[in-house]
């Protein structure tokens, strides 16, 4: 998914049981992620700073950290820096999944299980995918509007049950994940709301 709700890489066909973790783990994205071959544009400095920064995928618990994967940190003893990333990060992830909400709106065969031949159901995803992302262009002023109405939301999503993969944490991921936690509370990244809800 892109900042405009469109979607920018689609992997169809894991069964509905299988987690998250496990699905990205099979995927082509994270096999290229893990490559280096996703093509990321160049680092580009944090707005309002001179630091360099990659650009990442974001992921909830279930995802491995990366370079460019970022997860919330994991537990419940977070500090406020922490607790900070981990909301700024859930702002993000909503992104990503209000898509799938506005599809199962638009295209009601989402609405319940799809009773059409197997072998045809990756086609009608497809299909889908495509009329969503032409007929769903959303302005990035709008985007930022409704971002900055919603101060509410509930920060953290325990996925503590589901399977996990891999957690090789190389020590450039976990520099990126902490250059992003310094910006989130720093006067220039930080948004005025965060505080209410941490």
């Amino acid at each position: 998914m892109d900042a405009n709700y469109r979607f920018i890489a689609v992997d169809i066909g894991s069964y509905g049981r299988q987690s998250d973790g496990r699905t990205l783990k099979n995927s082509i994205l994270v096999q290229k992620l893990e490559k280096n071959e996703l093509n990321f544009p160049e680092d580009v400095d944090l707005p309002h700073t001179g630091t360099k920064i990659v650009f990442v995928v974001v992921g909830d618990e279930a995802f491995p950290l990366r370079k460019n994967l970022m997860r919330p940190y994991p537990g419940t003893g977070l500090t406020h820096d922490q607790r900070i990333f981990n909301y700024r990060l859930s702002r993000a992830r909503r992104t990503v999944e209000n898509p799938f909400g506005i599809m199962s709106t638009r295209f009601r065969v989402f609405r319940r299980p799809i009773s059409i031949e197997p072998t045809k159901v990756d086609a009608v995803v497809k299909a889908c995918v495509v009329l969503h992302n032409l007929s769903n262009v959303v302005s990035a002023s709008a985007t930022q509007e409704s971002q900055q109405t919603e101060s509410n939301y509930s920060t953290i999503h325990a996925l503590r049950n589901l399977p996990r993969i891999g957690r090789r944490n190389s020590s450039d991921a976990m520099r990126v994940r902490q250059q992003l936690t310094e910006y989130f509370v720093s006067p220039v990244g930080a948004i005025r709301w965060q505080e209410n809800v941490v």
